[in-house]
């Protein structure tokens, strides 16, 4: 595949920015330099800081996504007020045990700990917490419990299932090792997206203990 220009993925940067019914891009702004995507202005809440950087790193040429969106509340809420929704929200979801968490705001920063069970129920703590209103920035010290020791090639096999499955990646594309837990993921793909979905494919798989991420962007 032929590299990219930049005025070609911002083209491309901004039509999913525009597409995405979830984001209102206003005071948004968007470059390019050699494949890094800048975005800077400002979003009404943290939800779409999130959404704004996960679109532009899904476009093909993204080696890198720099955002300097800055989270400007339309109303300031008490932290009283937003530690009571993100607690509520918690206990809503039926992916994690919302009681083991527990939740602190210190002027819309929220900041988020306990133990969980897995890297699934930890992520899932963040995103909905992300979406309550009045939330600046979260700060996620929630730890994960150990859990059964699973072999190595076992684990192995289900990644590589799952990278298939997912995002259609085969042994060609990436190279998948485990050692001991530790997890080991090699290859390119064509953006920066994709490498983050790789990496959370690895760690939302049962048993592992880390993850080194040596996958490359190709711009």
């Amino acid at each position: 595949m032929a590299v990219r220009l930049d005025d070609e993925i911002e083209r491309d940067v901004v039509d999913a920015l525009l597409g995405d019914v979830r984001l209102d891009i206003t005071d948004l702004n968007v470059e390019v330099q050699r494949g890094t995507v800048v975005l800077r202005g400002a979003v009404s809440n943290l939800f779409q800081h999130h959404l704004a950087e996960h679109a532009a790193g899904r476009i093909k040429g993204v080696t890198k996504v720099i955002n300097d969106l800055a989270v400007a509340p339309m109303a300031i809420r008490p932290d009283i007020d937003i530690a009571a929704d993100v607690a509520a929200t918690l206990l809503r979801d039926t992916w994690i045990d919302g009681h083991g968490i527990s939740v602190r705001v210190e002027r819309g920063v929220i900041f988020l700990d306990g133990v969980v069970d897995s890297y699934v129920e930890r992520a899932s703590a963040e995103d909905d917490a992300r979406t309550v209103r009045g939330v600046k920035k979260i700060v996620n010290g929630i730890d994960i419990a150990p859990g059964p020791t699973r072999h190595d090639e076992e684990m192995a096999s289900d990644i590589r299932l799952a990278l298939l499955r997912e995002l259609r990646l085969g042994r060609s594309e990436i190279d998948v090792s485990v050692k001991d837990g530790m997890v080991r993921v090699r290859g390119s793909v064509w953006s920066i997206g994709t490498r983050r979905a790789i990496e959370e494919i690895v760690r939302r798989t049962q048993g592992v203990k880390g993850v080194l991420n040596e996958v490359k962007v190709v711009a």
